[in-house]
């Protein structure tokens, strides 16, 4: 059945192991004051709403009763140092299930404290990883664990079927009409920006022109065929910019 992390007997028990970190913190034996300051680093953390999280989230840490502080063997209890390392140890296998199932945010990945803590753990697991063997085993194993758990959830599962048996064939042809039409919006736009240009140019070179012949004096009749061409030219120009707008805003 396992055990429950909103059970009073678990908060008596979390409040006991910090009142072991807390008359320890600067313990004569600096191998009990830095597991006592690890452990009491880590008070906050357990709050009551994080409490009902792990309850409802941690399916594997609480199938083990090797986890609840709240069975340490008295034996243990009665050795500070003992006390402080199991306690240590369980917080360790619940912050990592909890990272495991809730994913680690990017302000968690540099929380001082949590990677000073992991930090700690992971220098005792390489020079003493037999004392704590089971602990460090059953992290190790977890992701795996977690993972076949999402495999091999119903709901996935019919996820799975309906992708197997959808035909997507419909949606590719979709797609490759879509591109072909693209592409030939995009070619009339290229098109449609040369004549535009076109236009500018002629308008610019009947400009020039204009200049000319009034510098020979010559503009009378010129002045009443240019201004002709002229509005010509603007109407089209005009007409080209109108078209091309709501084209433009489609698209």
């Amino acid at each position: 059945m396992g055990f429950s992390f909103v059970s009073e007997s678990f908060q008596n028990a979390l409040d006991r192991l910090f009142e072991t970190a807390q008359k320890n913190l600067n313990s004569k034996d600096d191998e009990t004051k830095n597991w006592a300051n690890k452990v009491r680093s880590l008070k906050e953390f357990f709050t009551n709403r994080t409490l009902e999280y792990l309850d409802i989230n941690l399916h594997e840490t609480k199938k083990w009763n090797l986890f609840d502080v709240s069975q340490l063997a008295d034996s243990i209890i009665a050795n500070d140092l003992l006390h402080l390392k199991y306690g240590a140890l369980s917080f360790y296998v619940y912050l990592k299930e909890w990272e495991f199932r809730r994913g680690i945010k990017e302000n968690e990945q540099h929380n001082p404290i949590v990677r000073s803590f992991y930090d700690f753990i992971y220098t005792e697991k390489n020079q003493r990883y037999l004392e704590f063997k089971t602990h460090y085993d059953f992290v190790d194993e977890l992701p795996f664990v977690i993972c076949g758990e999402i495999y091999s959830d119903s709901k996935l599962s019919e996820i799975r079927n309906f992708l197997e048996e959808k035909d997507f064939s419909d949606f590719n042809s979709f797609v490759e009409t879509n591109t072909t039409t693209f592409e030939m919006i995009k070619k009339w736009e290229e098109s449609f920006d040369e004549k535009k240009q076109a236009v500018l140019d002629l308008e610019k070179r009947l400009e020039e022109s204009k200049q000319t012949y009034d510098f020979v004096l010559l503009n009378k009749g010129f002045k009443e065929l240019y201004e002709q061409k002229k509005a010509e030219l603007k109407e089209r120009r005009n007409g080209y910019s109108s078209f091309g707008e709501p084209v433009n805003n489609f698209v």
